[in-house]
């Protein structure tokens, strides 16, 4: 039974790898304020915080979400279709983050260039014939432009990218997720198989016989002869 790896994986790896969530229908992946179809509506909020609590909780390697919901509710067109909406939304949200990445990089590299350029032109300012006069207070001016231009470039281009990698891992690892769907009765009756089975193939442990006396230990040959002597 596909079912039974649910109680059967019980290495810390898959362990780790691993987030259960129980729904009360499909609605519950769904905002409710969007009357749209699942193949076009907003994923909740709180399931999305859901999914970041339980994901900061989790090592690296494969992930998979599990959910588990009434069997009366199930729809196997539903689930797939609930699949591949998940998968579109966490690809998506990472093609959205690299998209602004390269922007902020873009942005950080004009920057440096324009503060270079200030730089370039103070440091030139004093050959310049009609500039020489006023070159000091070019220098005051705009030295300090130069130098933000610089660092904030730097900043766009090395730093920025820094804080989307948390965000990108997070909707890389839930765009390749396994997600996988059952009912709640069907998991009670595989785990309660399963506990019979490990009582059944637990071996008895055995109990000492109260009846049987220690043996009395004989007197070494050594013993004897200190006794006669």
């Amino acid at each position: 039974m596909a079912l039974e790896k649910v109680v059967e994986e019980k290495k810390p790896s898959s362990i780790l790898s691993l987030i259960h969530m129980g729904l009360d229908s499909y609605d519950d992946i769904f905002s409710d304020f969007d009357p749209s179809p699942y193949s076009e509506r907003l994923l909740s909020e709180d399931f999305i915080l859901e999914a970041r609590r339980r994901y900061a909780e989790k090592k690296g390697g494969g992930l998979e979400l599990r959910f588990s919901l009434p069997e009366k509710l199930r729809s196997a067109k539903t689930e797939a279709l609930v699949k591949r909406r998940l998968r579109d939304h966490f690809h998506a949200k990472v093609r959205d983050e690299e998209a602004d990445i390269a922007r902020s990089r873009k942005r950080g590299a004009i920057y440096f260039a324009a503060g270079f350029a200030v730089l370039l032109f103070v440091a030139a300012a004093p050959q310049i014939g009609p500039l020489s006069g006023i070159a000091h207070f070019i220098d005051i001016l705009l030295v300090p432009v130069g130098w933000f231009g610089m660092f904030d470039g730097v900043e766009l281009m090395v730093e920025a990218p820094r804080r989307f990698e948390k965000e990108i891992n997070f909707n890389k690892r839930l765009a390749g997720a396994t997600y996988t769907f059952f009912s709640e009765e069907e998991l009670v009756k595989v785990m309660e198989e399963k506990v019979a089975e490990e009582k059944v193939a637990k071996p008895k442990a055995e109990k000492p016989n109260a009846e049987e006396k220690p043996k009395e230990e004989k007197p070494s040959e050594a013993k004897k002869e200190e006794k006669k002597a």
